[in-house]
């Protein structure tokens, strides 16, 4: 039986489940043969969905979707990769068992789909428009194909929710549809700048919103190009594209968790790009995100879905068939700073004993992170929940945070700065170094975790002088790399 969502199976929807949700991208889309005979299927179906009148129970003609005459080149060209890229970000939810209950997150909003490649068109090159985006709902709605709620609240802000039906699912599969159809675009824009976080809307008379506090949008720069961002994109496109001739392999029916802290929500923490969540494999292609309005802030490689599942998840990833291995530096923000004012730091900088307690290592890594990217100054980090299920009986987050800055008081002036953002853009550099060097220099298929990284087993001691080779590059020659490679 194929699995899928009828509109009577969930008549009456909680925020929690419209809250389980991925980011639309409108540079998914259907490939191959079957995935344009797939899209050539549903566009004949939709031109007689328009011709038939739209009528209530009583008959009573509700309104008239009927043209007088055909759609310009353009706007077939625009409903095509509409449907194409809508088709596809719904079909990949439905093919794993733990994202086929979850919704796709899509704005209906005349901004979000600028035209041309100035300004903030350069990342939208899809050539979808709000007109076909919303022809295109309307017809899935009224042939339920998809469960549909209407303008949801959530963290990632305003969007739609849209979920497929069996009855889409069962389509796609009988025209022979399958995930190897899904695709990325690879002229979707690889380098992409972000503003400052925007300040959240105050109610007339300075009342607070209720509910929860949502996440600061990070709003999209429009930038013109420098021979430096052409460098940059010209190296990433390389590197996709042999992403896309690999087979990344995950094993059906091995365990599948998200990673602790990572934004599964859909998408890239506080910027609207998608990213996938725990279970969608289809995201492969990279991009890199640099934040602030600055080329000196952020910079980090983003868009695998080996990013958004746990360092135990990703050991049954293979490349090609073959096993696979992750290297890793240890806490490499904090070295870094120790670095610059002329010493290092060997130790491990995550672990804290608080009255003969080793506190969770995991904690702590949080906990140090918050520290170094929050730009809070003085403030004392908010307890959150998954915080406090973590900490050893009678111990409080603000005896760890004491504790953390105890043990790096030589650094902790810079706790509540931002400086991490700066940091950043120095790990960000050296994983480009180790991509450049492996998989344009010699063919090897590397999958990039912000600081560590996924190779074949057999490439362990190539990546591991390419890590090496990258940290002195960026930091000093000599030090020793402390690479953790997981024995």
């Amino acid at each position: 039986m194929t699995e899928g969502l009828d509109e009577s199976d969930a008549p009456i929807l909680t925020g929690a489940d419209l809250d389980r949700s991925r980011l639309f991208d409108p540079l998914t889309t259907l490939v191959g043969p079957a995935g344009e005979a797939a899209v050539d299927a549903f566009l004949d179906d939709l031109a007689k969905w328009e011709d038939e009148p739209k009528v209530d129970a009583d008959g009573v003609i509700l309104r008239d979707t009927r043209r007088d005459r055909g759609r310009k080149k353009r706007d077939a060209l625009a409903l095509r990769v509409a449907m194409s890229a809508m088709l596809a970000n719904l079909y990949a939810l439905s093919l794993h068992p733990r994202t086929r209950d979850h919704f796709l997150s899509v704005s209906f909003g005349n901004s979000d789909y600028p035209q041309g490649l100035s300004g903030l068109g350069r990342y939208h090159r899809s050539l979808i428009t709000i007109t076909a985006m919303v022809t295109v709902r309307d017809y899935l709605q009224g042939r339920r194909l998809v469960v549909y709620r209407r303008g949801f609240n959530s963290i990632i802000g305003r969007r739609s929710r849209m979920r497929a039906t069996a009855k889409l699912v069962e389509w796609l599969a009988g025209l022979g549809v399958q995930a190897d159809q899904i695709g990325t675009a690879l002229d979707r824009e690889l380098i992409i700048l972000k503003g400052k976080p925007l300040k959240p809307k105050v109610k007339a008379g300075g009342a607070k919103s209720k509910g929860r506090p949502r996440r600061l949008s990070k709003p999209f720069r429009g930038y013109g190009d420098t021979d430096q961002t052409i460098a940059w994109r010209k190296v990433l496109t390389t590197i996709n594209e042999r992403l896309v001739r690999a087979s990344i392999g995950y094993p059906e029916g091995a365990p599948l968790d998200g990673e602790p802290g990572e934004d599964n929500h859909g998408g890239i923490e506080g910027t609207g790009m998608p990213q996938g969540s725990p279970g969608d494999l289809t995201p492969r292609t990279l991009f890199r995100i640099f934040n602030d309005g600055s080329w000196e802030r952020g910079g980090r490689l983003y868009g695998g879905y080996w990013q958004c599942i746990s360092e135990e998840s990703r050991r049954a990833i293979t490349i090609d068939g073959e096993l696979t291995i992750e290297l890793d530096f240890h806490h490499l923000h904090p070295r870094f700073l120790y670095l610059e004012q002329g010493s290092d730091f060997t130790e491990d900088a995550y672990e804290v004993r608080i009255a003969g307690q080793l506190v969770n290592r995991d904690l702590c890594k949080t906990t140090l992170n918050r520290l170094l990217n929050g730009s809070s100054g003085e403030r004392r980090l908010a307890s959150r929940k998954e915080d406090r299920e973590l900490l050893p009986p009678g111990v409080t987050l603000l005896q760890v945070e004491e504790a953390l800055r105890e043990k790096h008081v030589a650094i902790a002036q810079h706790f509540g700065t931002g400086v991490g953002l700066r940091l950043q853009r120095t790990d960000s550099d050296i994983a480009m170094d180790v991509l450049t060097g492996l998989s344009c220099g010699r063919d090897i298929v590397v999958l990039p975790v912000h600081d560590s990284f996924i190779v074949q087993e057999r490439h362990r001691d190539d990546l591991r002088e390419a890590m090496t080779k990258a940290l002195w590059a960026h930091s000093r020659v000599g030090i020793d790399p402390m690479i953790d490679d997981g024995s």
